[in-house]
């Protein structure tokens, strides 16, 4: 048997909370972080937030706390206006720490892409990953 694919939620509210509790109920996936940004769920054990029995892995707001982690692939769910306008920059920087992404946001393009043009164009063949981008019903994460 293979290992769970190991995953970070990005912004656990109606989308990502939904996304966090179907991971936290399957054998394919292990939970190994999730990224808040209310100051009251940092610190929360990521299964309480979810409406769940507690897991034993605690919720953080510090982006460097995610990016340091180990996973496959981040699911990347903001959702209000302010957190989706920094939305490009944070989805580079989860593709340069080596994980792959899954975001309810459209794709980041050369046109849409707030990022400056070398943090754009700066891929090479071995740091490459992979970005898939959704529209934003539920049903897309």
């Amino acid at each position: 048997m293979t290992r769970p694919y190991r995953l970070i939620i990005w912004g656990p509210g109606d989308m990502g909370g939904r996304a966090l509790r179907t991971a936290l109920a399957s054998p394919d996936f292990e939970v190994v972080g999730v990224k808040v940004f209310s100051p009251h769920k940092h610190g929360k054990d990521i299964g309480e937030l979810a409406g769940l029995a507690p897991v034993g892995i605690t919720a953080t707001a510090p982006k460097a706390e995610i990016l340091a982690l180990k996973a496959d692939c981040v699911v990347h769910t903001p959702t209000t206006p302010s957190l989706v306008q920094g939305a490009d920059a944070d989805v580079l920087d989860l593709l340069e720490s080596g994980k792959n992404v899954s975001t309810r946001c459209s794709p980041m393009s050369r046109t849409r892409c707030s990022a400056p043009a070398p943090r754009r164009c700066g891929w090479n063949a071995t740091s490459i990953r992979c970005l898939r981008g959704r529209g934003c019903g539920s049903a897309a994460v």
